[in-house]
């Protein structure tokens, strides 16, 4: 099966006021915008072809929401800034930021465990635990551990960063059908790194690094854009077609 090209647009109401004297204003509500997404299919198979007429059926069309993990793309939010509130850290990690990065700016941060006992940084995603994922990063300049789990499962390994930025990754299949599942970096006592431009994509590998602020390719609460599907017969057990997909950009 075949889920590209994705074409992606974006929506914001614009709230215009004119002022007695003439004077107009102009601005964007941010709260009240849309991403949009028309996917592209093509090469599905029988089977391909029924889940996806099914699943279309079970959410009425337009009628109910679902998350989409869009093909391709950052799953974490706020990857450049790993002091974000979307980063859940534990108390004895310390994380600065400024540092500089591979591509040549200052994005890159130094973490060190400053506690007794093991401690990380993570985000928490409500996506699927039977999803295959790869969760890559850049780092250098010391020892930590890459993890992924859920609440029955977990994948892990220890990466080494040298002097020179090198980018490692960690394929992601923990076959547990709980959800959320959890993607972070651990440092042993004393332990130090230097990391940057963290993501996870529901893949089996990792496409070049894509920075992240308030949205990433998480859609939560999205839904189907029209009633109907249309596929088209292609060839002997071949259909091609499209869906255009919406949900809520975060504010």
């Amino acid at each position: 099966m075949s889920s590209f090209p994705v074409v992606r647009s974006q929506r914001r109401r614009v709230v215009s006021l004119t002022l007695p004297g003439g004077d107009r204003w102009r601005v964007v509500d941010e709260r009240a915008g849309l991403r949009e997404l028309e996917v592209h299919f093509s090469y599905l198979s029988e089977g391909e072809r029924r889940a996806l007429e099914e699943f279309f059926e079970a959410c009425e069309g337009r009628l109910r929401t679902f998350v989409f993990l869009e093909p391709g793309k950052n799953l974490l939010r706020q990857s450049v800034d790993l002091l974000a509130d979307a980063w859940r850290r534990e108390a004895r990690l310390a994380v600065t930021g400024g540092l500089l990065d591979p591509f040549g700016g200052t994005g890159a941060f130094r973490v060190v465990n400053l506690g007794q006992v093991v401690s990380g940084l993570w985000q928490e995603l409500p996506v699927p635990g039977t999803y295959v994922y790869c969760f890559a990063v850049y780092v250098r300049s010391g020892r930590g551990q890459m993890r992924a789990w859920t609440e029955r499962a977990e994948t892990g390994q220890v990466i080494t960063g040298g002097p020179a930025w090198q980018r490692v990754s960690l394929p992601v299949s923990l076959g547990d059908a709980s959800d959320p599942v959890r993607f972070g970096l651990f440092l042993q006592p004393g332990e130090a790194l230097e990391v940057f431009g963290p993501q996870v994509e529901a893949q089996i590998q990792c496409s070049e690094y894509q920075p992240t602020f308030d949205e990433s390719g998480l859609h939560l609460e999205a839904r189907f854009d029209d009633d109907r599907l249309v596929l088209v017969a292609d060839g002997p057990g071949l259909y091609s077609g499209s869906v255009r997909i919406v949900s809520l950009a975060r504010v």
